[in-house]
């Protein structure tokens, strides 16, 4: 600002008793001269990464405004997006998804923290923030991509599954079919399938495999890189009894962890004995007669039999040589 003063003293002797001393008016306008403040601003969201439902804000650090000047700064929440923005691309105003908009007035130099907006659509979420013109600060914002503005919400899979037999005989093979839901695009994750017992009675359904007591008979870990079925090896059950299958994964990356230790009706095998089996030997004793030795296996027990079998000889053309084979025991 400039001001402007004259003293008589100042001016040439044969002119100084014609001038007269004066001093300008402080804070003329055409005399005002504005350097505008040039304010500039870092932003940090919430949360890195935040589970579906979160309430998220973002962080505004101001520097270098108008000591107590305020000014109203737009935050703006953009996603979900399938895949991560890389820092330092620009949001394109235009056709990106915009979640929601705060705004936050502030005072001076200093930290400000705008409204939340929930989030809760699995994907990448991304602060933008602008400041419109003042008397005194030029507009400012930014639409670039900052690493600290970036919120994720992970996928969270579903599982449904289902064992190749409800029941089976001792040593025989089962597997387990899972159907996944709700995997990322491009999204890959480890599956650990479990299989407990042998129980006695059959788990109740609705009720949980307390992992802590019960056997682990066996596990197998497969790859799932998309939504749809795996399979997973068969294995074999070598007791007697009941089992039950459960999954787990401890999730990747954009992938939230996910499990399930409920015990499920299509879930459970019950493991019976080898159906009953009879096995012979057969010598003959002479004259026709045969000695049949059967080993009956039933319930798990063995019973012993012996049978003869007397082969009478006749005439071919005699009713008797074509009746039925008489057995005797």
């Amino acid at each position: 600002m400039w001001t402007a003063s004259v003293d008589p003293n100042d001016s040439p002797e044969s002119v100084r008793d014609q001038v007269s001393a004066f001093q300008s008016r402080y804070g003329e306008k055409p005399e005002t001269t504005l350097i505008a403040w040039l304010p500039t601003a870092t932003t940090l969201a919430s949360a890195a990464v935040a589970p579906s439902g979160t309430c998220v804000s973002d962080t505004i650090t101001i520097s270098h405004s108008q000591p107590g000047g305020a000014l109203s700064v737009v935050s703006h929440l953009w996603g979900p997006f399938r895949s991560a923005p890389a820092v330092g691309e620009t949001i394109d105003a235009k056709n990106a998804p915009l979640v929601g908009s705060r705004s936050t007035t502030t005072a001076g130099d200093g930290k400000f923290t705008t409204d939340c907006i929930t989030i809760s659509r699995a994907g990448y979420y991304v602060w933008t923030y602008e400041s419109a013109a003042t008397t005194t600060t030029p507009a400012f914002g930014s639409t670039q991509v900052f690493a600290g503005e970036t919120t994720l919400v992970r996928w969270q899979p579903a599982a449904t599954t289902v064992v190749s037999a409800s029941t089976a005989t001792k040593g025989t093979c089962v597997s387990d079919r899972i159907t996944l839901t709700g995997m990322p695009p491009g999204g890959a994750v480890d599956v650990v399938s479990e299989v407990w017992g042998p129980f006695k009675t059959p788990p109740a359904p609705g009720t949980t495999i307390d992992t802590g007591v019960a056997k682990l008979e066996s596990l197998a870990t497969i790859r799932a890189k998309a939504n749809g079925v795996i399979t997973t090896p068969c294995r074999p059950l070598k007791s007697i009894g009941y089992y039950v299958y459960t999954y787990r994964s401890a999730g990747a990356g954009a992938i939230a962890p996910f499990a399930s230790s409920q015990v499920f009706a299509d879930e459970t095998v019950e493991v019976k004995p080898a159906p009953i089996g009879l096995a012979y030997t057969g010598s003959s004793l002479g004259s026709g007669e045969i000695a049949l030795v059967g080993i009956v296996i039933a319930g798990g027990g063995a019973l012993l039999g012996a049978a003869t079998w007397r082969r009478r000889r006749g005439s071919r053309s005699s009713s008797r040589a074509n009746s039925p084979k008489r057995r005797e025991l």
